[in-house]
């Protein structure tokens, strides 16, 4: 994958600096991440860059591995953990939001 980032020069002229390291902090999402997924064998690049704001990325598709299935069994209780506190957190946000929506009146004082 290769990363451009535009960088003003201090002359008022951007200029791209490209690094063709792969990036170890690059989060996709969205559309973004959608066009990377979408790449196989038959089409090994995005039709043009991915724009991350001031960054173009462009990355090609090497392969898809399977992941081997002591490794899943091992990764098992870490993601259902994520899961779960994601869930969670989603469950609480909601509940939140009810309370804020919601109208109580009181129509009689017992």
């Amino acid at each position: 994958m290769v990363t451009i980032r535009f960088l003003d020069g201090g002359d008022g002229v951007t200029k791209p600096v490209f690094d063709k390291k792969p990036s170890t902090s690059l989060r996709l999402f969205g559309e973004a991440g959608d066009q990377v997924f979408a790449l196989n064998s038959s089409r090994l690049f995005p039709e043009k860059p991915i724009n991350l704001g001031n960054e173009l990325v462009v990355c090609e598709f090497l392969g898809r591995w399977d992941p081997f299935p002591e490794d899943q069994d091992k990764a098992r209780p870490e993601t259902a953990r994520q899961i779960l506190a994601m869930k969670q957190q989603l469950w609480r946000a909601w509940i939140k939001q009810q309370k804020s929506r919601g109208k109580v009146e009181i129509l009689q004082e017992l």
